[in-house]
């Protein structure tokens, strides 16, 4: 019982009122889970399926990235430079993910992408994310060179 207060005080220091980021991160890293039993199966098909596995499977990849990048913030600290790296790796590979599922949905030949309802517009959601955790890690390093540059405890 010792041990489940000690995490669980761990925890509230390190995440205070922010207990939904953490909620978020477990339940995603959850769904990751059960979805990769479902996935295996098609990434041997001879045709282009396993292409769409492969896609999605960089979908996964990128909720991985975001969930476990989620958990390494500091809510103690989030003016640094710290999170700012955080946030801009998580960017970085959220974009580089969606290139991939990008130059994989070429080879897709037993689905036509172009009239899968939604399939536009989530890529380019995805993109957007990408460049807003690079748009906001930028912020976030500046306004932490201002702190450390004015030396103001916040």
């Amino acid at each position: 019982m010792k041990r489940l207060k000690a995490i669980h005080k761990y925890l509230q220091q390190r995440y205070g009122a922010m207990w939904t980021l953490l909620l978020f991160a477990m339940l995603s890293l959850g769904l990751i889970l059960m979805q990769l039993f479902g996935l295996s199966a098609n990434w041997y098909a001879p045709d282009g399926d396993k292409y769409i596995s492969w896609m999605y499977a960089c979908n996964l990849i990128t909720l991985l990235v975001i969930s476990t990048q989620l958990l390494r913030l500091d809510c103690r600290r989030l003016l640094s430079q710290r999170t700012a790296n955080i946030l801009d790796t998580c960017g970085f590979i959220v974009i580089l993910l969606m290139l991939i599922r990008s130059h994989l949905d070429d080879h897709v030949t037993s689905v036509d992408l172009d009239n899968v309802a939604f399939y536009a517009e989530d890529s380019m959601f995805i993109y957007l994310l990408g460049f807003l955790l690079m748009f906001c890690a930028g912020m976030i390093r500046r306004a932490a060179k201002i702190k450390e540059d004015q030396d103001l405890t916040i």
